[in-house]
């Protein structure tokens, strides 16, 4: 009797660390990699001091990235929201994405040329970038048309 009560508590002993080590195991996958918190970190710092310019295309590179499987698949949500954080609080990309969406009410697909004429208080780089960035994010679908470039909005939230 005193073996099986020893040997029912070792066998239960021996579950909870089992438990305990999965638990363990799951959440170090959710965590983010050390060189993303520290990215992510450096381009908070960044836009702080207010170096828009250089975040959105360290973001687009980090879109891109991500798009080719440097990271696991259950964090790339979690990222890219993170990414999308940053982008909420530039001047530029807000102003851009309302300017394509206003226009895509009215009409199917914007140039890029006349959305360039209506943002004329920003460059043309910074637009293409952002242009670049909503692509990354689905939230927008470039089209090429008789040498026109076109954009065209995407109302739906992406998959990823």
């Amino acid at each position: 009797m005193l073996i099986v009560l020893i040997g029912g508590f070792g066998v239960f002993a021996l579950a909870v660390i089992a438990v305990q080590t999965w638990r363990e195991r799951k959440a170090e996958q959710r965590r983010l990699a050390k060189e993303w918190e520290i990215l992510l970190t450096r381009m908070f710092a960044a836009q702080a001091m207010g170096q828009y310019r250089l975040v959105r295309e360290q973001i687009l590179h980090s879109c891109r990235g991500l798009d080719q499987g440097l990271v696991p698949q259950p964090q790339v949500p979690h990222l890219k929201a993170r990414l999308a954080s940053l982008l909420v609080q530039d001047p530029v990309y807000p102003s851009v994405l309302q300017e394509i969406r206003l226009a895509c009410t009215a009409q199917l697909e914007v140039s890029e040329f006349s959305l360039a004429v209506s943002l004329r208080e920003f460059l043309i780089e910074d637009i293409r970038q952002c242009l670049a960035l909503a692509e990354a994010f689905g939230q927008v679908e470039r089209r090429g048309e008789q040498g026109d470039a076109r954009v065209a909005a995407s109302f739906h939230h992406a998959t990823t």
